[in-house]
């Protein structure tokens, strides 16, 4: 979590949490999910639901880093705007 609020405080956001072009365009060529593409919007919805981080912009929530006692870091995500 630490990490992810250093990245947040960086200027990264849930527009840079990708795949690589290829997983996001070409289909998967065998076995039981042939042709499907990974469709990554549910993916991160899903992720940042369970890890409590805003799902619009992916950065962690105040509630997550205070359970987390990461509440100091709060101060600083405020004083940079990300939160």
């Amino acid at each position: 979590m630490l990490e992810r609020a250093f990245n947040v405080r960086e200027g990264i956001r849930r527009k840079d949490d990708t795949l690589p072009c290829r997983l996001l365009s070409e289909g998967v060529t065998e076995g039981p999910i042939q042709g499907e593409k990974v469709n990554l919007d549910p993916m991160l919805d899903e992720f940042y639901e369970i890890s409590r981080w805003n799902l619009k912009t992916g950065v962690p929530t105040g509630n997550k880093l205070k359970a987390l006692d990461l509440a100091w870091v709060i101060e600083d995500l405020r004083k940079n705007k990300c939160l």
